[in-house]
């Protein structure tokens, strides 16, 4: 038997378990009233050690007492395996995001969080995979159009939602599912998208260009193409509008896409840009 199921009138009192008194006199008189003493070695014995006195079995205990107190246990053990996956999971992801694109990594952390919000759900609410899922997409479809003083979601999980599928910022059952199943055969890791395009190294012009364009001033391309272009000793040889263009667009989905926009932009700016 478990050590965890045998407690003193007044552990058990201080439980607050459905249909069980919240009092140590009051069990103490449900004790006396239903003779718990008498049921044998297996409902009650007698205190070892310093203070001596009972303790009493949790099947002494009316039923609603006993489902409560068991599922209370089963939430507290499911939530204690859950923060150890968490921490776990954690550890992995600060590692993948080193080989990671900015974007493939807040989509990564994005689509663990969702799959930790769901299972915690199942533990707390002892409802099916199904059930938990579709709660929760309900309540993103929701919030999605209420202030964020209203919504349902917290601010990290509303903006995880947002970013987990990496495109339409939609949830849907057959995208969670198909993310549990990576995670399943992959790990944690495995929840990366991966890069649609092979992506090409950026051309060796950009970052000369990047220093005339990002400026607090915030000059337009051409701007900022005229501005290098008159700081090369032959400004023939300064790349078209078109071959800038084409080369800040490659930098979508690379780690270097805040450069692109550092200097031009504030810090909150760029984490916003983070989600696209």
């Amino acid at each position: 038997m478990s050590e965890v199921h045998w407690k003193t009138a007044r552990e058990w009192a201080l439980c607050k378990l459905d249909t069980l008194p919240s009092s140590q006199q009051n069990i103490h008189a449900l004790v006396k009233r239903e003779n718990w003493q008498s049921l044998g070695d297996e409902f009650a014995r007698k205190r070892a050690g310093r203070g001596g006195g009972w303790e009493y079995h949790l099947h002494c205990l009316p039923k609603a007492a006993q489902e409560d107190f068991l599922n209370r246990d089963r939430i507290k053990r499911k939530s204690a395996e859950l923060a150890k996956t968490k921490k776990k999971e954690t550890q992995i992801v600060a590692q993948r995001s080193e080989d990671l694109t900015a974007r493939q990594s807040l989509i990564l952390q994005s689509r663990a969080m969702i799959l930790r919000e769901i299972e915690r759900r199942e533990i707390v609410d002892g409802t099916s995979r199904r059930q938990t899922i579709l709660k929760l997409i309900s309540e993103f479809d929701s919030d999605r159009d209420l202030p964020q003083d209203l919504r349902v979601l917290s601010d990290s999980l509303f903006q995880s939602a947002l970013n987990a599928s990496g495109r339409g910022n939609k949830l849907s059952r057959s995208q969670i599912y198909d993310w549990i199943k990576l995670r399943s055969e992959g790990g944690v890791a495995a929840l990366a998208p991966k890069l649609t395009r092979k992506k090409q190294g950026a051309p060796a012009y950009l970052n000369q260009f990047l220093r005339f364009y990002c400026v607090p001033s915030k000059p337009t391309i051409a701007e900022a193409l005229r501005y290098y272009g008159e700081s090369l000793e032959d400004p023939q040889a300064a790349p078209s509008y078109d071959q800038i263009t084409r080369a800040l667009k490659q930098l979508k989905g690379t780690a270097s896409w805040l450069d692109a926009h550092r200097g031009r932009e504030g810090a909150l700016a760029l984490k916003a840009r983070l989600a696209f």
